[in-house]
């Protein structure tokens, strides 16, 4: 659900398709399929971000399988970062993922935010986090994130597409920063609202608009970490395209099965996100 008074003109919610982009490309290399992105393919239909076709069989890419895993575990955490601070070169390796997409190569079923990843208490913060209305379930130390650090998420311009890309730029950066051992929590409020963005936008020195503020911290590896949020099932977040009337042709048997055969329906062919 997209909240008109939070994101009336769709710019997170368009974000977090992005990022939902970039892991199905993951998921379909770990598979072995080639993918072929259109973005923003109907003008007279804004609503419709991407078109994400399979065309073939490709190598497995070894680094979009261990994603596969890093994808299951991504999360994020509200707690406060008390521990040690994050180092530069994991800083820069978060940044060159999220700048590698820029540059080159008790709720419904899976909906919302549930109180277990909501902080029991106010957190200690150097900059004041979400306010859900209401104390969650998840439990937080009184340690002060002194140590977390902030980044922006920005880009040169300001529309749908450049939201989708940034999605993807995000999900690119969190992948990493979870095999880094580093927690990500975006910060979606300070843009939610035109006042607050351009001011985050003057925090960057007018360098481009602001899509997120991200807070990263070092990860506690004795500490399991809060519980991931659940997820809507693929069923109801996938489009299935609807399969073409069976034409006369040749049997079964008798029918090319290479890729540039007779249109035959490969059963294990991924569905087509739109």
């Amino acid at each position: 659900m997209i909240s008109a008074t939070t994101d009336p003109d769709s710019r997170l919610a368009t974000l977090s398709c992005g990022a939902a982009l970039q892991h199905a490309r993951i998921a379909l290399a770990a598979q072995g399929w080639r993918a072929i992105v259109t973005r923003m393919p109907d003008p007279a239909d804004p609503g419709h971000l991407t078109r994400l076709r399979v065309v073939g069989r490709a190598p497995v890419e070894l680094r979009a399988v261990r994603r596969t895993h890093t994808i299951r575990l991504r999360h994020t955490d509200r707690r406060p970062v008390s521990g040690p601070a994050v180092g530069p070169d994991d800083l820069r390796a978060v940044t060159a993922a999220e700048l590698a997409c820029w540059t080159g190569g008790t709720r419904p079923a899976g909906t919302g935010v549930p109180d277990d990843t909501i902080p029991l208490h106010a957190p200690q913060t150097t900059v004041p986090g979400r306010d859900f209305g209401h104390h969650g379930d998840l439990p937080v130390s009184t340690g002060h994130d002194r140590n977390a650090v902030y980044g922006v998420l920005y880009g040169p311009n300001d529309q749908s597409v450049d939201w989708l890309r940034a999605g993807e730029a995000l999900s690119s950066a969190w992948l990493t920063a979870v095999e880094l051992g580093v927690s990500v929590l975006p910060l979606s409020a300070a843009v939610e609202v035109a006042g607050t963005r351009q001011s985050v936008r003057r925090l960057v020195a007018d360098l481009g608009h602001p899509y997120l503020v991200l807070r990263l911290g070092m990860l506690d590896t004795d500490d399991p970490g809060p519980p991931h949020a659940p997820r809507l099932p693929a069923q109801q977040r996938i489009d299935r395209p609807t399969p073409k009337a069976s034409r006369p042709g040749p049997a079964e048997d008798d029918r090319p099965s290479g890729p540039k055969g007779g249109g035959r329906h490969d059963p294990a062919s991924p569905p087509t996100p739109r």
